[in-house]
């Protein structure tokens, strides 16, 4: 991801670290736009642990993004993301 990350305070909410968020997007399996939803991505990747943990986001301006939460990747979180986006 090209661009400057930026953080909101509900994105250390369930305790997940920059650096995890960093790794998290680093090591991405997933990323994709949340249907129905403005502006809203979604990414699951890993944090520095190895533990997958799902990481939301809007594109603020010119390739900057502003995370605005991660927490721990729930059970079938991939799944759920393909089918809200009609895969």
């Amino acid at each position: 991801m090209e661009g400057r990350v930026i953080f909101s305070p509900s994105a250390f909410k369930h305790h997940e670290t920059e650096a995890d968020i960093y790794w998290a997007i680093e090591t991405k399996i997933y990323e994709g736009r949340i249907k129905g939803r403005d502006n809203k991505f979604a990414i699951v990747g890993f944090n520095t642990k190895g533990n997958p943990i799902e990481v939301m986001y809007n594109i603020i301006d010119s390739g900057n993004i502003q995370v605005f939460h991660a927490m721990k990747a729930r059970k079938g979180i991939i799944t759920q993301l393909d089918r809200l986006n009609g895969g």
